[in-house]
Parts: C-alpha cells; structure tokens; sequence
C-alpha cells in the first residue's frame, strides 16, 4: 500500500483599479496644483491560467508546484505593480510555481 499526499495551493489575483488626478492628458488640463479632472476609473477582468487553460476568474486551486500564469487585462492603457506570490515588477503577465498558499495583488494605473 502507498500513501499518497497531495498539497494544494490556493493562489488569489486581486485586481486593483486605481484612478489618478489628470494633469493634462485627462481632459482637464490642470496644473499638479491645481488639477481640473479625474480620469475615470479603468475596468479590469482578471485571468489566470493554469495547465494552458486561461479563464477568467480572480482565484484558483493548484496543486503546489504547479505553473500559473496571472495575466489581468484592461481596455484602456497604463501600467502594472505587482506584489505577493514571487510577483513583482511592472510586467502585466506574471507566470510564476507556487509552492505556498499566496495571495498576488496587482495595482493598474490608467493613463
């Protein structure tokens, strides 16, 4: 008889959206000082796939060890930090083998 023993990990991509005060490029043209409008706030769907299998979704099941790719996506352009799991850096796509249960946070700045 063999015992086999199975360790999941629960990984979580929690998409932030982030507005910031328009300077020029917004449709306000204000100055830092005195800044005339607001970009509105960017919708984000979130995906990850696991085994060449992408779907939309904010948190996944995995057995440890396995590969998963975290790759958010937003209509509009702007930029990406990422941190948690073995995430970082500014790249939208963060492919990465969990070994711990984890939580990656992603910030996306409109432009």
């Amino acid at each position: 008889m063999h015992n086999h023993s199975l360790s999941l990990s629960r990984i979580a991509l929690l998409a932030v959206t982030a507005a910031h005060i328009a300077l020029s490029g917004c449709g306000g043209g204000g100055s830092s000082s005195t800044p005339t409008a607001t970009c509105n706030a960017a919708s984000i769907r979130s995906y990850i796939a696991v085994d060449g299998t992408r779907t939309e979704t904010a948190s996944v099941m995995v057995n440890s060890g396995t590969q998963v790719t975290l790759s958010p996506e937003s209509a509009s352009g702007g930029s990406w930090a990422w941190t948690g799991c073995g995430t970082s850096g500014s790249s939208r796509e963060q492919i990465f083998t969990p070994t711990a249960s984890c939580a990656a946070t992603v910030t996306y700045t409109n432009s």
